[in-house]
């Protein structure tokens, strides 16, 4: 079954300073420009990812901040960071919570 971003309810529990990255049983098949994510392990979890969620997935590499990924995407679509803070920091602990992502240990 595929989840998407309204089936979660999220607490937006994301730090906005930590490093954030990809878990390592997460896989994904590109869709030029959408995709789906999926987990290797069990239970199997799949995300449908539109083209703004792979913008953000592409900038997911252990060297960036939440906060540094808002930043990122604001410049690219020419937007005010208070404009997408909301719905991405929401996005990013959804992706955390399903185990897409996870914060980086140091």
């Amino acid at each position: 079954m595929a989840i998407s971003l309204k089936d979660i309810k999220s607490d937006n529990n994301i730090h906005k300073e930590c490093l954030i990255k990809k878990s390592s049983s997460v896989r994904i098949v590109d869709l030029f420009d959408e995709g789906i994510l999926f987990t290797t392990d069990k239970p199997l979890k799949r995300y449908s990812a539109n083209s703004i969620t792979m913008a953000i997935w592409d900038l997911i590499d252990g060297n960036r901040t939440s906060a540094q990924i808002v930043r990122e995407i604001a410049l690219v679509g020419e937007v005010n960071v208070i404009e997408i803070e909301d719905d991405i920091y929401k996005l990013l602990a959804s992706l955390q919570k399903l185990g897409f992502i996870e914060e980086v240990k140091k």
